[in-house]
């Protein structure tokens, strides 16, 4: 498993009871900004700061009780970094299926959040443009009417409803 772990694309790591690290592959590595010495044997707290080991306690007393667990959040670490991760927790077993430590396989999912989050904004600019549109549309005096590229009506003022006697329902 260590074998595969050190060719993943992705963050592994292995944490102990303790929460120290027993195992990080080259990606996770390169992820946290730390050479293997500064990771292997250190606490989670150490290289991840207490208040991110605050937020995933709970987590990992879950991982250690048997569960296995998703978690997506942003994490701000300790060398100013901010990161949008989903991190799978999941307890490793011994022979007679205790857990003995934890396996955490971490995705930077920031970029996506990113455009996520970029996509959101732009789609909430446009229903208000779209509200504004419809509001003129309503309050104009003149009769406005609305056509797609088929000459079907899509919107019809209440100007218009005076002016050519037919409802907006019609």
């Amino acid at each position: 498993a260590a074998v595969q772990a050190k060719r993943m694309g992705k963050s592994v790591v292995v944490v102990s009871p303790d929460d120290r690290y027993i195992f990080a592959n080259r990606a996770a590595l390169a992820f946290l900004g730390h050479e293997a010495g500064d990771v292997i044997g250190r606490t989670a707290e150490d290289v991840l700061g207490p208040a991110h080991v605050a937020r995933i306690r709970p987590i990992l007393e879950q991982v250690r009780g048997g569960a296995t667990m998703r978690w997506q959040d942003w994490v701000d670490y300790p060398n100013g970094r901010r990161t949008f991760v989903e991190t799978t927790f999941a307890p490793c077993r011994i022979g007679d299926g205790r857990p003995f430590a934890t396996i955490c396989v971490v995705r930077d999912l920031t970029g996506l959040k990113a455009r996520e989050e970029e996509l959101a904004q732009r789609s909430a600019a446009l229903a208000a443009r779209e509200s504004i549109n419809t509001e003129i549309i309503r309050t104009a005096l003149d009769p406005i009417i609305v056509t797609d590229e088929n000459g079907q009506v899509l919107d019809f003022n209440p100007a218009a409803e005076r002016v050519f006697g037919h409802a907006r329902q019609d």
